[in-house]
Parts: C-alpha cells; structure tokens; sequence
C-alpha cells in the first residue's frame, strides 16, 4: 500500500534570524515500525524540489527498513521578497536535527543532501561541528552546487533556466514517445521524470526572488573551503554521489576535488543528468546501498 506522506507532515517554526520573525518549514519524520527508530535517514532536497516530486526515495528506503525524514521549503509566491534562503534554510536545518535528537531521540542520522541542501549542511557542521558529528554518521551528497568556484551569476541563472531545463525536457520527450512506441516498461519511469522536471520548473518561477536569492548565493558560497575545514576532522563522514551528465552543476569540477579530497570508495558516479539520483530507482537503489554499506548494514529485502 502506497504510503500517504501528507498524513505525517507538520509545520514547525523556529525564530527567524531578521529576514522574517517567525521562519515556518514543513517536515516529517516516519518509521517503517510503529515504533520511533533511533537511527533515520535525512533527505534534505535542493532548490525548488518538495516532498511529492521525491516520494520514491522515501517509499524505497521505508522499504528497505529504514526510518526516514525530510523537510519541505516554503517556496513562496511571487511578490514574497523576505526571503532568504541561505540562512532561513539553515536555522530550519539545525531546529529540524534538534526535533529529531531531542524531543524523537534519533540517535544517529545518514544525511542524503541534494544540490543547494549540500550548503546548508556545511554550514550547520561549521557553526558547531561538535554538537552534529556527535548524531550525523554520515553525509551524502548528492549533485553538490558550488564546486564551480570560476562561475558566475548570470551564466548560472542562464545555465539553470535553459541549458539544463530545455535540454531535459526536450530528452524527456523523445525518451517517452520513443519507450511508448516500443511498449517499453521504463516508459513510466520517463512519465515520473517528466512530472518532476514540470515541478521543478513551476516552483522556480512561483518565486523569483528566492530562486535569484539562491542562485547568488550558490555563487558565491565557498563551499569547498569550509569543506577541506571540515575534512580534516570528520573526512570519514563525507561522500559524494555525482551524476556524469548533469547539465546545472559542473559535474566535472565537483569530481576532480572529490577525488583530491576523499577515498575513492566515498564516490559514486552515475549515468544521467542532475535531479536523476532523486527520480530513477536504479541510483535511489544504489544510493541506499551505500548508505547499508556505511552502517555496516545487509537488508534483505
């Protein structure tokens, strides 16, 4: 039976930082017992991406046995120019692990960190690295935005609203009318991608402000040195799963510094373009793998 995750969303609010007074985010936290686990998988997902356009990977890790949680951003509407996501993301990050160490008792926390989420995560180890590797037993992420350290602004704005959208949607197309025409079974993992690609790009206009807010701030956030910062104390928490044919992050870049940066074991490289390790159940499989692997864990399932 198809789990219904709306049943198990809540609004919290944290004070804000003086952006807003009161900053309101949405999260969930859902075991695959009825009882609570001390041990949970994260999901924070990048920009404009909310609970519905991933719901395969919470259905494949409840699955496979493991408690998981995730927030939602509040995407805003079109005139909501308060916002700023570089420091609301993080104060709703560091409220969210409190909820979930203090007051569910997880004591251990796998973080999957998609794009942008990869920023908020530094930042948060940065504040207090203490009090989060002592919960945090390890930090995936996924297609990391800010590796790219020569890019700027308004290439990045064009490279994110045609070169990846248009271009994805444009081979989105031909793969559904060609898998249809074959009767092809991965037509509908094509049709799931399509509603993804349709998601993100709606949300990305609802509210410029916050997308060009978030843009200049993946452009100018210096990822990678607070990363070697962090590196030198808590390497073994960090990997990287890159997909080799993404067109919005400059998949090459976040490779090369991977690979001078952690064991070759801490990196995945896949097929595919930037929201896929989100949408195609092959790299969401692989992905939870690493994550048994990383526990020391074997699911049969």
């Amino acid at each position: 039976m198809e789990t219904k995750y709306s049943d198990f969303i809540k609004e919290y609010a944290v004070e804000g930082d003086g952006s807003q007074n009161t900053l309101t985010y949405k999260g969930f936290f859902l075991s695959p017992e009825d009882s609570l686990s001390k041990h949970c998988v994260l999901v924070l997902s990048g920009t404009s991406i909310q609970l519905r356009d991933i719901q395969v990977v919470f259905d494949h890790l409840l699955k496979k046995g493991y408690a998981v949680a995730a927030i939602e951003r509040n995407i805003g509407h079109l005139f909501n120019i308060y916002m700023h996501p570089a420091s609301d993301r993080l104060s709703a990050l560091k409220h969210f692990i409190r909820h979930l160490t203090q007051d569910l008792g997880v004591d251990h926390i796998d973080i999957i960190a998609q794009s942008y989420a990869s920023a908020e995560v530094v930042r948060a180890l940065m504040d207090t690295p203490e009090t989060y590797t002592a919960h945090i037993s390890s930090i995936v992420m996924v297609n990391p935005a800010g590796f790219n350290r020569s890019i700027r602004y308004l290439p990045h704005c064009l490279r994110f609203l045609f070169i990846h959208m248009l271009s994805e949607y444009v081979k989105t197309a031909r793969l559904i009318i060609t898998c249809k025409r074959k009767g092809a079974a991965e037509t509908k993992r094509y049709i799931r991608k399509w509603g993804a690609l349709n998601s993100f790009f709606i949300k990305t206009l609802q509210n410029p402000a916050r997308t060009f807010r978030e843009i200049a701030d993946i452009v100018s956030f210096d990822i990678t040195s607070q990363l070697r910062f962090l590196l030198k104390k808590h390497g073994d928490l960090f990997y990287f799963v890159l997909n080799k044919d993404d067109t919005l992050v400059a998949v090459e870049k976040t490779l090369s510094w991977s690979q001078r940066s952690v064991p070759e074991s801490h990196i995945l490289v896949f097929p595919g373009n930037h929201l896929d390790s989100f949408i195609d159940e092959n790299q969401i499989l692989l992905i939870s793998e690493l994550i048994d692997k990383i526990n020391n864990r074997v699911i049969h399932a």
